[in-house]
């Protein structure tokens, strides 16, 4: 929690612990105050109305952006990265300076400990051995350079559960000799499912090797960089071509995002347990795409909380003053008999909290039934960067939504509450003598 909501939440909750303290202590200032939010029912609707449309819209943006996280997150974990990516221990460090001294020889061992293990059991769904290297690619007339990726064909539906076909089929457990590559790949080389391939790279172990294999279907992912080069293929081909068996990486998925803390938390004790000698990098670590747009709708929404308070403090305000004006002979009478000039303060103000608390409450009504008619019908989307493929987004009220409301909620009390300071103010800023002229 951000400084800024930490504030915010504690001020919130002093208000609606004073409007307690009211109800058990000072009951009869709070149902005046109540009474006089309702004693002109049309400029309180309006009122209200206001303060629910602009919670309500912090909402509905809210849970449009939170699909757009949740479906950008998932088509990255769900169709290239995983959740969790294991390496060699050093890695990181070296890995990209000498990548074959970092290789998973005993990877078998690795993927039994976590798959058999009786915590993460009930978490991952599966922990894919990859093999990853590049080359080139050739029809005999044509000759592309592609990375490849050689994987479980078991496991991989678990990886590859976001990836659409756009022609021919995916690979299936079994199959030899046969590759999935990128929609545009396929394009540049003017392939199509049945075309026999040639595919030659080269490996510390038997230097230049190749291998003749079928296309067995084009697929479409989220990124057009990632399609213009891909290419799928079983593990046991990558290790013919290669001249070893080894992985890469494990890449380890899980049933639900929101449980990678667990898992990761298991896996570092594993790790130190069983003496497994590897090393993690998370999914968000190495979605640099998605981290950056993320950044991008967060500034986004960062402006409209800003744009949105101000146009509920203008309005409320200007309701209230005008609430005010109407009944300064009445503070004036009120005055007269003893009331002090807190207590006159007290009672505006409690009237603002009155208001936001309903009109925030409305406007989460509101924004439920915004969502109930916009995801009945869906909002069409266009491709975004770096994509040729539109989408049909909703509103997502999710776990990861809360914050969204939680915002809306304090939008509305605390703008409320600040923009009836400044009628309060102006009821006790005349005298006793100027506020009765004006029975």
């Amino acid at each position: 929690m951000s400084a800024f909501d930490l504030i915010t939440t504690v001020a919130v909750a002093a208000l609606v612990l004073y409007l307690l303290y009211l109800a058990a202590f000072d009951r009869f200032n709070l149902v005046i105050a109540f009474r006089n939010v309702f004693r002109n029912v049309r400029r309180s609707t309006i009122t209200i109305l206001a303060i629910a449309l602009g919670g309500a819209a912090a909402i509905v943006f809210g849970g449009f952006i939170n699909d757009m996280y949740y479906g950008l997150r998932e088509s990255t974990i769900r169709s290239q990265l995983g959740h969790v990516q294991l390496y060699r221990e050093g890695y990181g460090a070296y890995g990209l300076q000498d990548p074959e001294e970092y290789r998973l020889y005993d990877y078998e061992r690795i993927v039994d400990v976590i798959e058999n293990d009786p915590v993460l059991r009930d978490y991952v769904t599966a922990a894919i051995p990859v093999v990853e290297f590049s080359g080139l690619v050739s029809t005999g007339e044509t000759t592309r350079s592609f990375v490849a990726r050689g994987v479980d064909l078991e496991k991989d539906r678990f990886l590859s559960s976001y990836d659409l076909t756009v022609d021919g089929t995916k690979l299936y457990e079994g199959d030899r000799g046969v590759v999935s590559m990128g929609y545009l790949l396929a394009r540049s080389l003017e392939a199509v499912p049945g075309d026999l391939l040639m595919i030659l790279t080269s490996t510390r172990s038997v230097g230049l090797n190749v291998i003749d294999v079928e296309v067995g279907g084009t697929t479409r992912s989220f990124s057009e960089e990632y399609d213009r080069v891909y290419l799928k293929m079983p593990i046991e081909d990558a290790w013919s071509l290669l001249g070893e068996e080894y992985a890469d990486k494990l890449i380890v998925m899980i049933r639900r995002t929101r449980d990678l803390p667990i898992v990761l938390e298991r896996l570092i004790h594993l790790n130190e347990s069983e003496d497994l000698g590897i090393e993690y990098r998370e999914w968000e670590d190495l979605a640099t795409f998605y981290r950056s747009v993320k950044q991008m709708y967060d500034g986004i929404f960062a402006f409209l909380k800003v744009v949105m308070s101000i146009m509920v403090v203008v309005f409320v305000s200007n309701t209230l003053f005008m609430a005010v004006m109407e009944r300064v002979g009445e503070t004036g009478s009120v005055r007269t008999i003893g009331a002090r000039r807190r207590t006159v303060v007290a009672n505006f103000l409690t009237e603002g909290i009155l208001m936001g608390i309903i009109g925030g409450l409305v406007g989460i009504g509101l924004a439920w039934l915004v969502a109930l008619i916009v995801n009945h019908f869906g909002i069409p989307m266009p491709p975004p960067p770096g994509s040729s493929t539109g989408f049909t987004a909703i509103l997502r009220y999710d776990a990861d939504a809360i914050p969204f409301f939680g915002f809306s909620f304090k939008l509305s009390v605390l703008t409320a509450f600040v923009a009836a300071v400044i009628p309060a103010r102006r009821a006790i800023s005349m005298s006793v003598v100027d506020a009765l002229r004006h029975y």
